[in-house]
């Protein structure tokens, strides 16, 4: 089992998103860690989404460490650039927070 990327020590578990993907949760703080492709199979719009992560610009190092490999997570844009996310280069997953998790499809539908 994975830790949280935010808070020390907590183990994450194992939850369905609405569309049936399987992704790691916090107890915790609420938030998810999306496995490389995890995020574009749970969203609204995953092609709208698949061309946005290949935007890979204006990514800042994070405090966090990544929940799958412990690698260090980079800070970016995801979608707009009023909603940065963690995002593990070295295995490609994706942390957001749960005050991010509703943003994520809002940005997506256009709303």
């Amino acid at each position: 089992m994975a830790d949280c990327p935010k808070c020390p020590y907590v183990g994450l578990n194992l939850v369905r998103t609405p569309q049936g993907v399987q992704v790691d949760e916090c107890p915790e703080c609420g938030g998810r860690w999306f496995d490389a492709g995890e995020l574009q199979a749970a969203s609204a719009d995953p092609a709208k989404l698949a061309a946005a992560l290949e935007d890979g610009s204006d990514s800042k190092p994070s405090t966090r460490a990544c929940a799958r490999c412990g690698g260090e997570l980079r800070n970016r844009p995801l979608i707009s650039r009023f909603l940065r996310v963690d995002y593990c280069p070295r295995c490609r997953g994706f942390w957001v927070d749960k005050n991010e998790l509703h943003l994520v499809d809002k940005l997506l539908k256009g709303e």
